[in-house]
């Protein structure tokens, strides 16, 4: 499912520079790497897989079992995405858990699950499409925060802010106007005063990709200071993303950070921004990561290569694109 927020890469369009991507995976794969837009990472890397004819198991039991288990990544032996009825079950399992594991009782299980039933209404409300299930995901991450306290459990405390950061950008995303995704903007920072570099290197970059991410939706309802502030954020992730160990979200990545060097290029005179925009953009085939891409993604970073020359050989020539 791509955002509505993406253009056809044959219709490039500045004010969205967001390559496709795949469908939403929460948690992600590859020891807690995805490969869609929005990062979320904190699976225990030993965490041995669930196998079964369900993919989330016994979702009420094993979730609140795995304090870090973000219960959309259970199915870690298959590129099978989780049907709607499927999603279904496992919003009804966590609210039944929820019934018995209750906040009086034992507080983090309330919180860890209450966590997982966000997770579970997050993926729901991406396929539904609409705002419903969103909302009462944030309800549920905001739960969760409210026991998990930033000093006993710090790691917890950051892996809801990104999730929060998630839902409300999403929400924010389909609801029009800037409120919703100046709160993302707010939980992906929060979750940065924990997830620092020296103590999670991959965290820490993929919270800064997602803050790119929010930035720019923010920069694309008319906030200049969030579009430098992505080029910053894009810029920090790729600090740890590599073309070897990670290609495909180093090109993802690399591809937005071109995206809006190359949206500021427009809008400012000179050439500097516009030039880093085509070095960006020409670094992923020189890596020839481009070899391994997806045709989508390949033809949107071509087009905004193609796209950022022509301005700037106009520009050159002292020609205003239009």
């Amino acid at each position: 499912m791509q955002s509505a927020n993406i253009r056809s890469a044959a219709k490039w369009d500045f004010a969205a520079p967001r390559p496709p991507r795949a469908p939403l995976n929460l948690a992600g794969r590859n020891n807690g790497r995805n490969t869609r837009g929005v990062i979320s990472s904190n699976v225990p890397s030993d965490r041995k897989p669930v196998v079964g004819g369900n993919p989330f198991g016994d979702v009420g039991e094993v979730c609140i079992n795995h304090p870090a288990l973000d219960f959309l990544d259970l199915d870690r032996t298959t590129e099978r995405e989780p049907s709607t009825a499927q999603l279904e079950v496992a919003v009804e399992a966590f609210r039944s858990a929820l019934q018995e594991r209750t906040r009086d009782r034992v507080q983090l299980d309330w919180a860890r699950t209450q966590n997982n039933l966000g997770s579970a209404l997050l993926r729901l409300g991406e396929l539904e499409g609409g705002t419903a299930s969103l909302k009462v995901a944030v309800e549920a991450y905001q739960a969760a925060l409210q026991e998990y306290p930033r000093d006993r459990v710090p790691v917890e405390w950051a892996a809801a802010q990104n999730h929060l950061g998630n839902a409300v950008l999403l929400l924010g995303e389909r609801e029009g106007g800037t409120a919703r995704l100046k709160e993302a903007v707010a939980g992906y920072r929060a979750a940065l005063e924990e997830r620092t570099r020296d103590r999670g290197p991959f965290e820490w970059s993929a919270t800064n990709s997602n803050l790119g991410i929010a930035l720019t939706a923010l920069g694309e309802r008319g906030n200049e200071k969030a579009l430098k502030a992505a080029v910053a954020a894009f810029r920090a992730a790729l600090e740890v993303l590599t073309p070897d160990s990670q290609p495909l979200e180093w090109a993802i990545t690399q591809s937005r950070l071109a995206a809006m060097l190359a949206r500021l290029g427009e809008r400012e005179s000179g050439t500097a921004r516009l030039e880093e925009a085509v070095a960006a953009y020409s670094a992923v085939f020189e890596e020839g990561i481009d070899e391994v891409l997806p045709e989508p993604l390949r033809g949107f970073i071509q087009a905004g290569l193609n796209r950022a020359e022509q301005v700037l050989a106009e520009r050159g020539r002292g020609v205003r694109s239009p």
